[in-house]
């Protein structure tokens, strides 16, 4: 570790020459087990640790001290494993906090499933490894604690200063080759932050370095101290991260600190980089491995130094809202001072998760979304992170049955629901549970179908109400014809769907109700940032082929929002992988809601080309966009007649006709100021008629309704 003795950490502290790493142990109380610890064990073993490696040595000398301590935080995989390992062959041990980074690799992913019984609390800084350690690894929720990577801000801060040059910082998993083969030619100088060319473990980027052959001038690679990187961030007018593809959050120290400083940051987009940066908004994302396009990103930004600018300033507002070291710490001192109070008050032992007290109404959903627990759920929401999800179960007072409720079920069903599928599950829950709710409300065709056939075999009289969006396929059809009998409301948001089910189906038309479809508004919110693309989003029905014909040779960018959600990968989407060339406009990837929410706000209109259907496929993503205040060019399917006017708040063009889409596009991209004020209309409309807000109302009057028409009846 090297670090200096604690008397001196506090005077480079004190002068501005070292960030504040004692805030830590101070404020926690904490006994720090690094090497300086060691040299003050008894000799014999001090002689024994010095054979030995120091991770081992750290290790042995935490069980060792186990008993004098209240509590042990382990910050690293490589130390609090081992040491949960340990613990299972002691017949008592402190309260045991780890606090990790990558738990997905697979050898510390099975360790982590034997020994997370020995750990009070988990601490993760990535919501890729949380929904991991939770759904794959099988730790309790209750168990895991989601909380932000730590900047010190205070010493990473904007230092103005003349920017004459880039750079790229940090060691694991880069792909330094990737950026070297990017800027070898552009006369832009460019400092590599990751140590010296001598090759040690896990330093698999030296090799990429050497195989680049002798490095060009502008192209200097050598290690910094804290203060010199500091430097070398504030001389730099953008810094670049490009990283191999990982599924956890490599490169977010270099990203923190680079924002912290007021810096735009360049990142490979990879699967785990899901929580800091905001593409367009604070940084710029590029496919992972693409030289080509990292070149494009760094030149635009370079002759761009206004947009860089800006980029920076966002940067640095993400950081004092969200990510500084004194609100971590903090948050780990309130976490670890509730655990021991728990143990203390309980008789040193850890009491089992308090489950809030069963609802009126139990509502089916889809599974597969991986959502957090409902507290996680509720800080993003705080924190502007996340759509208000919870609404809904809030307005009705539902429980939600998905994979958090599937989790918490007994331990015999629980097995039994690890054999069957996620479908199967939930619906024999569901109907286990009936009789302990009101109404039972089933948020899809699959479910409300199944749940229908399993009332209507055993002649249950369970209040059911379902919200169905797309029952004209065939199959569904037959079966709902079949099962609406034990259905007691159907709602829709498609008018289409809702006349089918009436004059087709012959489903009595005092069971139908209509409501509008639902858009947070206030996530989903204008934002005014330069628009400088046009994008598309989702998966279902979504007719790419003839979208990208219609950009094929435009000098204008599209980002296609799409790929497989819950391991599910759509036919429509599968064809994009088809393609040979795909054009260079063209960038191809899934976002979570923010970076989607910072796509379209870079966005000057929304595109949305369907296959023809007699469903409202598109929908979600056209609410979304009007609610940014974006114009929509869509498809014009039978289903589509519900939401957007044409001239108004969009354009509809006809069904697989690229050149009508080619032309519709360049008319908005044209004259901005008619996308502009189709945008203005849609937000209008949206606040008129569509708010997740009203959609919750009306859903909760109709299941109010259902409930006083049923105990009318003494049913």
């Amino acid at each position: 570790m090297g670090q200096p003795d604690y008397n001196e950490l506090v005077r480079l502290e004190e002068i501005d020459a070292y960030p504040r790493v004692v805030l830590f142990e101070d404020s926690l109380h904490s006994d720090m087990l690094n090497e300086r610890f060691l040299e003050k064990v008894p000799p014999q073993r001090f002689a024994v640790y010095k054979k030995i490696p120091i991770v081992a040595a750290q290790i042995i000398e935490a069980f060792i001290q186990r008993k004098n301590y209240d509590i042990i935080i382990s910050w690293a995989e490589n130390l609090g494993i081992p040491l949960a390992c340990l613990f299972k062959f002691s017949s008592k041990r402190p309260v045991h906090f780890g606090i990790f980074s990558w738990i997905s690799k697979f050898k510390k992913a099975v360790l982590l499933k034997i020994s997370h019984k020995q750990f009070d609390r988990i601490i993760l800084m990535s919501s890729k490894q949380r929904d991991y350690a939770v759904n794959k690894i099988g730790i309790p929720e209750e168990k895991v604690i989601l909380l932000r990577w730590p900047v010190d801000q205070k010493f990473w801060r904007p230092m103005p200063r003349e920017t004459k040059m880039i750079c790229a910082v940090g060691r694991e998993m880069r792909d330094y080759g990737t950026l070297i083969h990017a800027i070898r030619d552009l006369a832009i100088p460019c400092h590599i932050a990751a140590g010296g060319l001598t090759l040690g473990k896990n330093d698999a980027w030296i090799k990429d370095v050497k195989n680049e052959g002798v490095l060009p001038s502008h192209i200097t690679v050598g290690k910094k101290s804290y203060f010199e990187l500091r430097e070398l961030y504030a001389n730099s007018r953008f810094v670049v991260i490009p990283l191999l593809e990982t599924k956890t959050d490599n490169g977010t120290t270099s990203i923190l600190e680079a924002m912290a400083m007021g810096k735009a940051v360049i990142c490979s987009h990879v699967e785990g980089q899901a929580d800091v940066i905001q593409d367009g908004i604070n940084g710029i994302f590029v496919p992972v491995g693409d030289s080509q396009a990292l070149r494009q990103a760094i030149e635009y930004l370079w002759i761009h130094p206004d947009v860089a600018e800006r980029l920076g300033r966002a940067g640095r507002q993400w950081i004092e809202e969200h990510h500084t070291l004194d609100s971590f710490v903090a948050e780990v001192k309130k976490a670890v001072e509730k655990v021991v109070a728990e143990k203390k008050n309980a008789g040193s032992k850890i009491p089992p998760q308090k489950i809030r007290p069963r609802r009126s109404i139990l509502t089916i959903i889809s599974t597969g979304l991986s959502l957090p627990s409902y507290k996680e759920l509720k800080q993003m929401e705080e924190e502007d992170r996340s759509p208000r999800v919870l609404l809904y179960e809030d307005t009705l007072d539902s429980d939600i049955l998905d994979e958090r409720f599937l989790r918490q079920t007994p331990k015999f069903r629980r097995c039994l629901y690890k054999c069957i599928s996620p479908l199967a599950a939930q619906l024999i829950e569901g109907f286990f549970l009936r009789k302990k709710y009101k109404a039972i409300v089933t948020w899809s065709g699959k479910l409300s179908l199944g749940l229908a056939f399993f009332l209507k075999m055993t002649r249950s009289k369970t209040l059911h109400i379902a919200l169905m969006s797309w029952i004209s396929k065939p199959k569904k059809a037959k079966i709902l014809q079949r099962v609406h009998s034990h259905i007691d409301k159907i709602i829709f948001w498609s008018s289409v769907q809702k006349e089918l089910a009436e004059k087709v189906l012959k489903i009595p038309s005092s069971k139908l109700v209509l409501v509008s479809r639902r858009v947070d508004h206030k996530f989903w919110r204008p934002l005014n940032v330069p628009m400088d693309i046009i994008c598309t989003a989702g998966q279902e029905m979504r007719d790419f082929p003839t979208l990208l014909k219609a950009m094929d040779g435009l000098d204008i960018q599209c980002h296609i929002a799409t790929g497989a959600i819950a391991g599910e990968l759509f036919d429509t989407v599968k064809v994009l992988e088809e393609v040979k060339q795909m054009p260079s406009n063209i960038k191809i990837n899934l976002l979570n809601y923010l970076e989607l929410r910072a796509l379209y706000a870079r966005s000057r209109f929304v595109v949305i080309p369907l296959h023809q259907a007699d469903t409202d496929n598109g929908v979600t993503t056209m609410e979304e966009a009007m609610a940014m205040g974006k114009a929509v060019i869509c498809t014009r399917t039978q289903g589509q007649v519900d939401l957007l006017q044409d001239g108004v708040t969009g354009i509809f063009v006809p069904p697989g006709d690229h050149e009508a889409l080619r032309k519709a596009i360049l008319h908005l991209w044209n004259n901005p100021e008619i996308a502009e004020r189709m945008g203005k209309e849609g937000r209008i409309y949206i606040e008129t008629y569509h708010t997740l807000d009203k959609f919750v109302q009306s859903v909760r009057e109709v299941v109010d309704g259902a409930i006083r028409e049923q105990e009318s009846k003494g049913r």
